[in-house]
């Protein structure tokens, strides 16, 4: 009888340690439950013209930020040198060099060197009109999501994001419109700086997967 309790509590303890987590999309800040965010401010004044890729820094983290593809991004501000529906004076990223508008460009990628469980931004197709936001991880996991693109100017742009998907290092914003293009801006990226504490056989696994995986977004954005 001993031995049958001592077999069943291992393997009730296998079954934690095996434990996975199901991401899933996020559309609101609150479901990000965010501990830092990345504002773009630093890369005013509006309009100014980067290449790919550039350093971020928040309080807790750090990493880069790009086209993929990569190609030059835009500094923007909503009300000032954007006219979309994100709250007056925000700092945005657009994926388009402002000085030689190509259209079409590539997806915005943000790398995060220390992995995240959670992040997303508001989002706006450059085109107004219907639009579909997806937004990716390192991994694939890839969510969409309907928005509106006008020039209110309200901060009712949507917001997209991934939440319970511990080890993101590497997030892909990018938009398809009516007009077929995937011309777009991120607002302020929000993020949850722990993920939570995996039991040990998934703690194992994130462990050997985590150089991989920042490697993996360093790549998408042609490092």
């Amino acid at each position: 009888m001993k031995k049958l309790s001592l077999i069943l509590g291992l393997c009730a303890l296998l079954a934690l340690s095996t434990t996975t987590f199901a991401a899933n999309l996020c559309t609101t800040v609150a479901c990000v439950a965010p501990t830092d965010n990345i504002t773009w401010a630093g890369f005013g004044p509006p309009r100014t013209v980067w290449s790919t890729p550039q350093p971020w820094t928040s309080t807790t983290n750090s990493g880069q930020i790009g086209v993929v593809g990569p190609t030059n991004f835009t500094s923007m501000q909503q009300s000032v040198s954007w006219n979309g529906n994100f709250s007056p004076n925000d700092w945005l990223i657009w994926n388009q060099d402002v000085n030689n508008f190509t259209g079409n460009a590539g997806a915005i990628g943000v790398v995060f060197n220390a992995p995240v469980s959670a992040a997303g931004a508001q989002i706006q197709s450059d085109f107004f009109g219907a639009f579909t936001a997806t937004v990716c991880d390192q991994n694939n996991n890839c969510f969409s999501e309907a928005g509106n693109s006008n020039a209110n100017g309200d901060g009712s742009a949507i917001f997209i994001g991934i939440a319970n998907d511990p080890g993101i290092t590497f997030l892909k914003f990018s938009v398809v419109d009516i007009n077929g293009n995937n011309d777009e801006a991120i607002d302020t990226v929000f993020f949850h700086g722990g993920s939570t504490t995996p039991e040990p056989g998934t703690l194992m696994l994130l462990g050997s997967g985590l150089l991989g995986a920042i490697g993996y977004g360093r790549r998408r954005l042609g490092l």
